[in-house]
């Protein structure tokens, strides 16, 4: 788990307005959108547009882990509300390979999740030996809410959920609301 810095801006605007205020493309981030968020938030601390400014710092992501033990083909894994099937010929967005080996399997779990269009905005996985670990995009406490289930041949660590995620002290940098 790796500390983040997180920067929360609260604000009236509509997503649409705030997309607009930064220039955003539809896939997301363009190159100098660093530049875009230093001008909105100065904007904000200037008194052109109401928000409140927030800084979070050491929140850690939470995460949990997926271990195999001797995974077969129709073996389900939940992340989120997303079913990944095991398949000995995968296919599509939401299917794994489970032919061979457990460490190969998991490889293979870890590589769909991070692939897929649903998953993807909300976790990350790795794999070593068998074990997928699933870590929470956003961190703080949010990420420990958020469920990992195995069906059959394996284990999840917990409770079923993400865990470890954790808060520090926010400091508000700027209340123009």
């Amino acid at each position: 788990m790796s500390s983040q810095l997180r920067i929360v801006t609260l604000s009236g605007a509509s997503a649409a307005t705030l997309k607009g205020r930064l220039r955003l493309n539809p896939s997301g981030f363009v190159p100098s959108v660093i530049e875009r968020i230093g001008s909105y938030f100065s904007a904000i601390a200037g008194g052109i547009h109401t928000g409140r400014l927030t800084i979070a710092t050491g929140a850690v992501s939470a995460s949990g882990t997926v271990t195999f033990s001797s995974i077969v083909a129709t073996d389900t894994v939940t992340i989120g509300a997303t079913v990944f099937t095991g398949s000995d010929s995968s296919s599509g967005t939401a299917q794994f390979r489970t032919g061979g080996t457990d460490t190969t399997a998991a490889a293979s779990l870890a590589a769909v999740i991070n692939a897929n269009t649903t998953t993807n905005k909300m976790v990350t996985a790795t794999s070593a030996l068998g074990v997928v670990t699933v870590t929470a995009q956003v961190p703080g406490l949010i990420g420990n809410f958020f469920p990992i289930a195995i069906s059959a041949h394996g284990s999840v660590s917990g409770s079923g959920l993400l865990t470890s995620g954790t808060e520090d002290a926010n400091v508000v940098v700027y209340n123009g609301i």
